[in-house]
């Protein structure tokens, strides 16, 4: 791992993917990297509309526990940084979207066009579905 890198300083567009690996239920999965690395990007400032959610498995008493929260695009009107942050997030998604269309074959045993896989692709960003809050996206 190269170590952390600023959101203004990522690229989505120089992603790099993995072979399709598959595991022994025949679930496949493909590892995204920011080119040989692991993606570990520091953000802005944001706000944390939630509290921060704590995950335990039930058959791991002793597991230490896995947290997430979900940051708030609330000030991307007014702050450049956060602006910025939501575009790269943005363009990440369209990145992985392009990559499902090229790659498709591959990954889904056969080819299917843009509005196919973005249909079933889970974006990073997630908007409500009125436009009553701001985007927000969830982090580990």
């Amino acid at each position: 791992m190269n170590g952390l890198k600023k959101i203004k300083n990522f690229t989505p567009s120089e992603l790099s993917y993995s072979e399709v690996n598959t595991n022994t239920y025949g679930g496949k999965s493909v590892y995204v990297n920011d080119g040989n690395s692991r993606i570990v990007l520091q953000l802005p400032r944001m706000s944390l509309p939630y509290n921060v959610s704590a995950f335990k498995p039930l058959n791991e008493p002793d597991a230490e526990p896995k947290y997430t929260w979900n940051l708030s695009f609330r000030d991307m009107d007014s702050n450049a940084r956060v602006k910025n942050c939501y575009e790269v997030f943005d363009a990440f998604d369209n990145a992985i979207i392009d990559a499902g269309v090229r790659f498709s074959k591959e990954w889904f045993g056969e080819e299917h066009p843009r509005q196919v896989i973005k249909a079933f692709y889970s974006p990073t960003i997630k908007r409500h579905r009125e436009g009553k809050y701001p985007p927000t996206i969830k982090m580990k």
